[in-house]
């Protein structure tokens, strides 16, 4: 067997923990990006313990009823040798009998967890502490083998649990209960939670250097620990010497702004009391970016791509053309900035009124089961966009849908209305930028990786005027934005321009392309043939793609129409902890919309009952999967 894996460290895991109890190297964090893999090792320890001491106690019973037959007979020829005894006496010696039985079954009825089949440190912290603590968490049955878990000092601890879950960890290991705790690398952020030992159970492509120095870092208890030990468990050892030898990432920066956080700022200017302090707290934030140490020219792009954040919210509706200040739906737009640029495409589908469309209720005021199933699809193609892994395809489900449904075809015109808004906006951004920077360093003439020269237009002025290359200079296609290297191939700055025009009035033939990538995806295709030194980063540009490579995961509708997080894991190929955190998020956006519309739009709006409604029962079969079913 191979000494990293998996398997390996499922199977070794036991003579690991127990090993660094005898050596007195607990408590220890175990650290692992499997949620799985936590869970498994610390629950299958548990129940071997438990295993363990089964074996002890039916051992001591065994023993203890030997002696007492050693005892009886003892005792039957002594009463021989006593016959002539008085009744009196014999009476004694017989009530003496039942007094040696519960003697005998005292160990049995003993309740309390045998110390060698517990690694919790019952001296950390008092029973009555233990049990105030353990209330946090009263949803869960005492049968469930996580509080068993806990009772014997082991546990793990990822963001895939409820947030009760996780503080009762946390308080019982630092409280020094807890002796080994299984985790991710979550752990290892922000959480005061120091131990002797940090073990490294198994590879991951996560685990860099600056991980390793951030997860090493918490052994090692100031005050307890003259040293803390550190031991690779499961990892190769090529991947142990990089990690011990590799320099920690040079920290960079990156484009400080978004279409969001434009917008919050101007919220926070015009709503604040104070205007004027939360005006200088906005130019703080800013006004010289990190990203700009490295990449001085950064400066003039980002306030460029600050005035069209403007100029698109302004088209959005968002802001006022006049003053600036955010109007109508904006609140909801920053309270889902997160989710950009979905919460966008959200605003644009209740501005052309599909909602009110979809949500018709019936005589009882009530919405249909179907109306609030399309809901769900539709907030899945927002807020819900995970895509299913080629093998998840390969499977034959019985309860979920797994692959989610298009998005209806009003809702798609909806979108793509919006993304030709969006590709304006930007596409002149882009075409401003590239054309200052070819005044501000000349012509586009440099091999990024070679850095080789070629010669410019400016470098032809001294040709004579029948040369070949004088004439070609002449007779070639002007430009200033566009890459001179994509220019070879027939891209002019016309591309850069007009953009949603083209989109929708002029033909592919006048723009010279029969690329597919610019008819699904024009805006993503200038990003391709602007010139280099333009900063491009598709995901700052707030587009929302109508169709994606992989089919996206229909894990929140599936869990909408079952309710069940095991078929999820099981037919739509999700992870554990990634099945609660995406639920979760999915709950929580519906419940802010809910909200936001609430405040907006009058109680008695189809479109605002039937968000209310949708956030109920999503809300319920959430908690009830996982708060009180857990």
């Amino acid at each position: 067997m191979t000494s990293y894996g998996k398997i390996f460290i499922k199977k070794t895991f036991e003579k690991l923990i127990n090993e660094l109890k005898a050596q007195k190297k607990l408590p220890a964090l175990v650290f692992s990006d499997d949620r799985k893999l936590c869970e498994v090792l610390a629950l299958g320890y548990a129940q071997k313990l438990e295993n363990k001491e089964l074996v002890m106690r039916r051992e001591a019973d065994t023993r203890e009823a030997r002696l007492a037959q050693k005892r009886q007979e003892k005792a039957e020829k002594k009463l021989q040798r006593k016959r002539d005894e008085s009744q009196k006496e014999k009476e004694k010696k017989l009530n003496s009998q039942p007094d040696e039985q519960d003697e005998r079954g005292s160990i049995s009825a003993v309740n309390e967890i045998l110390p060698e089949c517990s690694l919790a440190f019952t001296f950390g912290i008092g029973k009555e502490d233990y049990e105030e603590i353990i209330k946090r968490i009263w949803f869960i049955s005492d049968k469930s083998l996580f509080k068993r878990a806990l009772k014997r000092g082991i546990s793990y601890h990822h963001s895939g649990c409820n947030a009760k879950k996780r503080s009762v960890v946390e308080m019982l290991f630092r409280g020094k209960y807890l002796q080994v705790v299984n985790s991710t690398s979550t752990l290892a952020l922000g959480i005061h939670m120091p131990c002797k030992t940090v073990v490294f159970a198994g590879d991951s492509p996560y685990l860099n250097s600056l991980q390793y120095r951030q997860m090493s870092g918490r052994a090692g208890r100031r005050g307890f620990d003259p040293v803390g030990n550190v031991i690779f468990f499961g990892i190769p050892y090529r991947k142990v010497q990089r990690l011990m030898t590799a320099n920690i990432p040079k920290l960079v920066g990156n484009f400080p702004i978004t279409v969001s956080l434009v917008l919050r700022l101007l919220l926070m200017t015009t709503q604040a009391d104070d205007k004027e302090d939360a005006l200088t707290k906005a130019l703080v934030l800013l006004s010289n970016p990190f990203i700009c140490r490295k990449y001085p020219l950064m400066e003039t792009q980002i306030k460029l791509h600050f005035l069209f954040s403007v100029e698109l919210l302004t088209r959005l509706s968002l802001i006022n053309k006049e003053t600036g200040a955010p109007q109508e739906m904006a609140g909801l737009a920053t309270h889902l900035h997160y989710h950009e640029p979905s919460n966008y495409a959200l605003v644009s589908f209740l501005r052309c009124g599909l909602f009110h469309k979809l949500c018709k209720p019936r005589k009882n005021g009530k919405f249909s089961e179907d109306v609030m199933r399309k809901m769900v699809l539709v907030l899945s193609h927002l807020f819900g966009r995970t895509c299913v892994h080629p093998s998840v395809m390969l499977r034959s489900p019985s309860s979920s849908k797994v692959i989610l449904e298009d998005l209806p075809n009003e809702f798609v015109k909806a979108v793509k209305s919006y993304n030709r808004q969006v590709t304006d906006v930007f596409s002149q951004y882009l075409a401003t930028v590239a054309q200052w920077l070819e005044k501000d360093r000349g012509e586009d003439n440099k091999l990024p990786l070679s850095g080789i020269e070629f010669p410019t237009k400016a470098s032809t002025d001294d040709i004579d005027d029948n040369d070949m290359i004088k004439v070609l200079a002449n007779s070639s296609v002007q430009y200033s934005a566009c890459s001179s290297f994509a220019a070879l191939s027939g891209n002019t700055d016309l591309q850069l321009q007009n953009t949603s025009q083209r989109t929708d009035d002029q033909s592919e033939d006048e723009f010279n392309t029969d690329d597919e990538e610019w008819k699904e995806e024009p805006l993503k295709y200038l990003l391709t043939i602007i010139r280099q030194d333009v900063y491009t980063d598709m995901n700052l540009v707030p587009i929302l793609p109508v169709k994606s490579k992989l089919p996206l995961n229909a894990y929140a509708l599936d869990f909408f129409k079952h309710g069940s997080s095991i078929v999820i894991e099981n037919e739509n190929g999700m992870q554990a902890g990634d099945v609660y955190n995406a639920l979760k998020e999915f709950y929580l956006t519906i419940k802010s919309i809910s909200c936001s519309l609430k405040e907006l739009g009058p109680e008695t709006d189809n479109v605002v009952l039937a968000f209310n409604q949708l956030a109920q029962e999503y809300g319920k079969k959430f908690k009830e999967e996982f708060e009180y079913g857990a």
